[in-house]
């Protein structure tokens, strides 16, 4: 994975290798505001356009921010299109367990999604079982 993008909230990584995008936030993405949120978004938007990957992996573990639902509806607008693309496939997330963080961005995963969209997504517990999902790879005992 090669990291193409890092802030203080937030790290993008790619990989070439297996078409996969890959971000992940930081601790630090507890002290966010609206307008810190925002940019992390279009970066990671700009990100996306530029590499087009078949796969994305996005870990929330340690992403606390309250999405409010102004910016919900903020992020739906900026990212009708995003989804739209036919190069990508699937969308992992790994949740946080913070219940309100997580709902905020479940909430607004699903406001963004055209219903019509091919993509996939789906929301893990560990990375392993994320990774087993995105590249259909079964579990070796």
């Amino acid at each position: 994975m090669e990291v193409i993008y890092k802030s203080k909230y937030h790290v993008i990584e790619y990989s070439p290798e297996t078409q996969t995008m890959s971000n992940y936030w930081l601790d630090e993405s507890n002290n966010l505001d609206a307008v810190s949120y925002k940019q992390e978004v279009l970066v990671w938007l700009d990100m996306y356009a530029k590499k087009k990957p078949e796969f994305l992996f996005t870990d929330l573990t340690n992403f606390t921010y309250t999405i409010s639902p102004e910016e919900q509806e903020w992020a739906s607008i900026e990212t009708q299109f995003f989804y739209s693309e036919d190069e990508c496939k699937k969308h992992a997330f790994i949740v946080s367990d913070d219940f309100f963080s997580q709902l905020s961005v479940e909430q607004g995963i699903e406001n963004t999604m055209d219903k019509s969209i091919e993509l996939k997504v789906q929301y893990f517990q560990s990375k392993e079982k994320a990774c087993m999902w995105l590249y259909n790879k079964t579990q070796v005992n």
